[in-house]
């Protein structure tokens, strides 16, 4: 596995204090075509909250598009995430109350 290209570090609150969690980008790869199917380009990212985790990757049919899709759906995984409902989730010592205050965007369409 390569090494994260992006990463934005967080804090977990819990009944114990705060932990540390992050949110990764890695490069995207080239995924070669499959019998009739067209090669395609993947990035992966990963989501760590302590009891909240996910990995998962975005498609593209090039580098920039599966880079820009992965950037894209990010937000709206955290927002739908336990730990950002439930108030859990700070960074940089702030409660984070948006999205917009970790990614500079919010997620498309209402979540």
């Amino acid at each position: 596995m390569s090494a994260a290209i992006v990463r934005r570090d967080v804090e977990v609150k819990d009944a114990e204090g705060l932990r540390p969690g992050s949110v990764e980008i890695f490069p995207p790869e080239y995924v070669a075509p499959k019998g009739d199917r067209r090669g395609h380009w993947k990035c992966r990212y990963s989501i760590d909250f302590g009891e909240f985790q996910k990995r998962f990757w975005m498609a593209g049919v090039d580098s920039y598009q599966a880079l820009l899709m992965t950037m894209q759906v990010i937000p709206t995984e955290v927002k739908t995430s336990p730990t950002y409902r439930d108030g859990k989730l700070l960074c940089f010592g702030e409660p984070v109350t948006s999205v917009n205050e970790l990614f500079g965007f919010e997620p498309y369409g209402a979540v």
